[in-house]
């Protein structure tokens, strides 16, 4: 599997070293009888891991562990410590519970962006999935880097089996969250969304494409200005099909799918106040579609500038199609948002 961190695990966390060991000895107030107290067995972590003899130095700080008597402050960081020792070992399971029982220390708030990778490159080494994905959602919540956010949303998107339509809704998430990191992302999106009835969207997908240099260059770039071209034109006409007649045809439809498409183009050119009316009116109606339709709304609330609205929609959102998933990251990212 390719390693998305560029992270290298060969340098032992510094901070942990030296006097951090000693005063974990030395301030304990509990004394043992056993053939090797406390205090010794820090010492012989410490030498082991001067050593980089990490599987004898892991026994050690677990012998300590088991002894007890450590501060409680000094307990998230001997965990950490231990968990790279484990994982310097290749024990890739016990990696994974010393470093959530570190993590967990201080109320589930890791202290250093290494300790989630530490995490995640143990779960990849044992295939397990699940946990590498919750891993990425801490990482893009406490440490977003768009490399880990477009391969969250790829694992969410394969997880659900996504359809097309929520498909696109994960791309929408992934440009905006700047994770449309390939000339095909642009590419298929726009065409995604063209295919849905939103040429203004697909145009604009397009054009911060040119604009981010992933399209206009290389040997498709012709083909590319043709795209371009053609979702411009097609943009301009959608907008002028755009009028009050349309809009009562697709109020008098039972389904509100009509209605909630033309509120969400009507955001789509900009007009936010009446895209976000219709859509508002079509939740009242049944939808064939409800989960992207409330996935679109809380996206033209954040357009709008409505931070808590959008918040309130994504958090509304519930069932098994992954839509909740999607939207448990839209809210991720709208904490980070100012």
């Amino acid at each position: 599997m390719k390693n998305i961190f560029n992270f290298e695990f060969n340098k032992m966390p510094q901070i942990f070293f030296g006097a951090f060991f000693l005063s974990l000895a030395l301030n304990t107030s509990v004394v043992f009888a056993q053939e090797k107290n406390l205090a010794e067995h820090l010492k012989d972590v410490q030498s082991y891991a001067d050593q980089k003899k990490y599987p004898e130095a892991l026994q050690s700080i677990e012998a300590a562990f088991k002894l007890g008597g450590m501060k409680p402050e000094s307990l998230g960081k001997a965990h950490d410590m231990a968990a790279y020792f484990a994982y310097q070992s290749k024990d890739y399971e016990k990696a994974i519970s010393h470093q959530k029982k570190s993590i967990e220390h201080f109320s589930g708030k890791p202290q250093a962006e290494s300790q989630l990778l530490l995490l995640a490159d143990s779960q990849v080494k044992l295939k397990d999935f699940d946990g590498y994905t919750t891993t990425l959602q801490q990482l893009v919540q406490f440490f977003p880097r768009k490399e880990y956010w477009s391969d969250l949303i790829l694992r969410v998107s394969k997880k659900h089996q996504f359809s097309e339509a929520m498909q696109l809704e994960a791309f929408r998430l992934q440009r905006e969250v700047g994770a449309l990191l390939e000339e095909a992302d642009y590419i298929e999106m726009a065409l995604m969304s063209d295919k849905a009835g939103f040429p203004a969207e697909a145009f604009a997908i397009v054009k911060s494409g040119f604009d981010s240099q992933k399209l206009g260059v290389g040997p498709k770039s012709a083909s590319h200005k043709q795209l371009k071209n053609s979702l411009e034109k097609k943009s301009v006409e959608d907008k002028k099909s755009l009028n009050t007649a349309l809009e009562e045809r697709a109020k008098k439809m039972t389904d509100g799918f009509a209605l909630h498409n033309v509120g969400f183009n009507y955001a789509l050119h900009g007009e936010m106040t009446k895209g976000l009316e219709l859509m508002e009116l079509a939740k009242s109606k049944p939808n064939k579609k409800s989960s992207e339709a409330l996935l679109e709304y809380g996206l033209a609330a954040y357009w709008a500038g409505d931070i808590p609205k959008a918040r309130s929609i994504f958090s509304s959102i519930s069932g098994p199609t992954g839509a909740s998933e999607l939207a448990k990251l839209w809210n991720i990212y709208l904490s980070q948002s100012k």
